[in-house]
């Protein structure tokens, strides 16, 4: 993998903490997560879209944010995963925003 734009450096500094971070593929994880680590984000969880596959499954139980690589092509499985992902993460803050 190259150096781009840096448009990817931008995305890990601004990606919230423990974020999960998807990058393209499964060969783009190494480099990505090296680069977290090199700009002190190792709380970043590098991950692929497989990660949406079967309905999601593997994100059952974890609460944290989705950050998508500018590089990385969902399908439309996986886009409607992530989207689902997203509304109920949404639903679950504002339930305990309002329960403080």
């Amino acid at each position: 993998m190259t150096r781009g734009s840096g448009m990817t450096t931008s995305q890990i500094n601004g990606a919230p903490l423990g974020a999960l971070y998807v990058v393209p593929s499964t060969g783009a994880i190494a480099y990505t997560n090296a680069l977290a680590h090199h700009l002190g984000r190792s709380d970043l969880q590098i991950t692929s879209p497989v990660i949406f596959d079967g309905d999601g499954f593997r994100l059952r139980g974890r609460n944290a944010d989705i950050v998508i690589d500018h590089a990385t092509e969902l399908t439309n499985r996986q886009f409607d995963c992530w989207h689902r992902f997203k509304e109920l993460a949404e639903a679950r803050r504002k339930a305990t925003s309002e329960s403080l």
